[in-house]
C-alpha cells in the first residue's frame, strides 16, 4: 500500500516504515482517522467492560445515575462541553484537528472518546433518554443553530482581532462542540420522531453510502 502510494508501482520497500508520521509522511491514517480510532475505541471497551462488570453494584448504579443526569438535562450538555473546550484551546481556533498519527494522541483519545462512551452508554439508557431527545428535537436543533452562529462568530473574532476576548480559543471550542452535542441529540430525536419505522429508501441509501466513502 505505501509503496503504490510513494512510487506509483506495487512492492515493498522496509525503509518507507521508518518515516516518521507527519504532515509529509505518506505512512499516515489520512481521512479514515476515524475509523482507527473506532477500532481502539471497540478494543477498550472489550477490555474495560468486563473489568467494570466487576465493581460493587452500587458504584456502577451511581455511574448510571450521572450518566442519565448529564445526558437528560440541557445544563449536562454545559458540563460534557467544558473537557472538549480545553483540549480545543491548544489547536488553532479552538478545533481538534486529526494528525493522523497511527500512534493514538492522547488528546484525539480523550475527545473522541467522550462522544464514543457517551454513545456507548446511550444504548443502554435509550428507553430513559430517546423520549426526551424526541420530545425536545426542535429545541436542541435551534439551540443547536444559534450555537453554530456563535462559534462562526467567535472564529471571527479569532481571525480578525476586531475585539479582545481572553481565552478566544477555548470559547470557540466550547461553542463548536456545544454545537456538536445539541446537534447530534437533535438528529436523533428528529429521526425517532419522524421516521421512527424502516424505510427501504434510505435503508438502502444509508447502509450503501459507508461503503462509497470506503471505496471513495
Amino acid at each position: 500500500y505505501l509503496h503504490m502510494m510513494v512510487y506509483r508501482t506495487v512492492g515493498i520497500d522496509m525503509s518507507l516504515l521508518a518515516q516518521k508520521t507527519n504532515k509529509t509522511s505518506p505512512f499516515t491514517t489520512m481521512h479514515m482517522w476515524f475509523v482507527y480510532y473506532l477500532i481502539w475505541f471497540s478494543l477498550l471497551s472489550a477490555l474495560l467492560v468486563p473489568a467494570v462488570s466487576r465493581l460493587p453494584e452500587k458504584i456502577r448504579s451511581y455511574a448510571h445515575t450521572a450518566y442519565r443526569t448529564l445526558a437528560g438535562n440541557w445544563w449536562g450538555l454545559l458540563v460534557l462541553t467544558v473537557p472538549l473546550a480545553i483540549i480545543g484551546s491548544f489547536y488553532p481556533k479552538g478545533m481538534l484537528t486529526p494528525d493522523g498519527s497511527f500512534i493514538p494522541n492522547v488528546a484525539e483519545l480523550l475527545h473522541n472518546g467522550l462522544f464514543f462512551t457517551f454513545g456507548f452508554h446511550l444504548h443502554r439508557h435509550q428507553e430513559a433518554l430517546f423520549p426526551r431527545y424526541t420530545k425536545n428535537c426542535w429545541r436542541y436543533a435551534a439551540a443547536g443553530l444559534v450555537m453554530f452562529v456563535l462559534a462562526g462568530g467567535a472564529v471571527w473574532i479569532e481571525k480578525t482581532d476586531a475585539v479582545y476576548v481572553p481565552h478566544i480559543t477555548a470559547w470557540i471550542g466550547f461553542l463548536y462542540n456545544l454545537t456538536s452535542w445539541l446537534l447530534c441529540l437533535a438528529l436523533i430525536g428528529l429521526f425517532m420522531r419522524y421516521l421512527p419505522t424502516q424505510n427501504r429508501v434510505l435503508r438502502y441509501v444509508s447502509d450503501s453510502s459507508y461503503w462509497v466513502f470506503m471505496v471513495h
